[in-house]
């Protein structure tokens, strides 16, 4: 079963800011990619997480 990626969809609400769940799910893909040893780099880069870019760019989890 693949993760639900639908936070991705749902990163502004009504006013603009950013939503709780979008957060949530942006740490929720860091701390899957920092343990998980083929995205993690030695570098410490992880993929982005967006399908926008498809996972190309890669960056240190703090400007992911």
């Amino acid at each position: 079963m693949r993760p639900d990626k639908g936070w991705m969809l749902r990163r502004k609400d009504q006013f603009g800011s950013i939503t709780e769940e979008f957060r949530n799910g942006v740490d929720g893909f860091i701390q899957v990619a920092k343990r998980d040893p083929k995205f993690a780099y030695v570098t410490g880069h992880i993929p982005c997480p967006c399908g926008k870019c498809r996972n190309r760019y890669w960056d240190i989890s703090f400007n992911v």
